[in-house]
């Protein structure tokens, strides 16, 4: 049984070839001691145990995270799907952006995916559609 079946934090860097079970590190080692990029850490089983809970088919990261640019003062960006027929509202909706800045133990963006692929500025969608990193995904 390895380290995340057991609870315990992983980290591993986003550059792997692939993504497994625990904690996810980002990093920017060539950047001044002042300007480096910190280490973005959480407990992949509490993301997917509250994905599951909440009806969230597919959970991703997106902005300064996965561009290494993260700092200590940085929210975390995530673009959130949920289930349809799923009841989200704005109450849910601000509990679950509550509950996963308990998960990062940092302030969180959490974005409709849905809102992002209808917004009427093309470059917006394109750009931010195409660079996201899946945390979760259903199935």
């Amino acid at each position: 049984m390895g380290p995340a079946a057991r609870g315990q934090h992983v980290r591993v860097p986003l550059e792997a070839p692939q993504h497994r079970a625990g904690l996810v590190g980002l990093a920017q080692a060539h950047q001044p001691a002042t300007l480096r990029a910190v280490k973005l850490e959480y407990d992949i089983e509490a993301v997917r145990r509250f994905c599951q809970q909440r009806g969230v088919v597919r959970l991703e990261l997106f902005g300064s995270a996965l561009r290494g640019e993260l700092r200590a003062e940085s929210d975390v960006d995530l673009l959130c799907t949920v289930r349809p027929g799923i009841k989200c509202g704005l109450l849910e909706w601000v509990s679950m952006k509550l509950e996963l800045e308990q998960i990062f133990q940092r302030q969180v963006d959490l974005v409709s995916r849905r809102a992002i692929e209808n917004s009427r500025n093309p470059y917006r969608r394109e750009s931010l559609l195409a660079r996201t990193l899946p945390l979760y995904v259903e199935g």
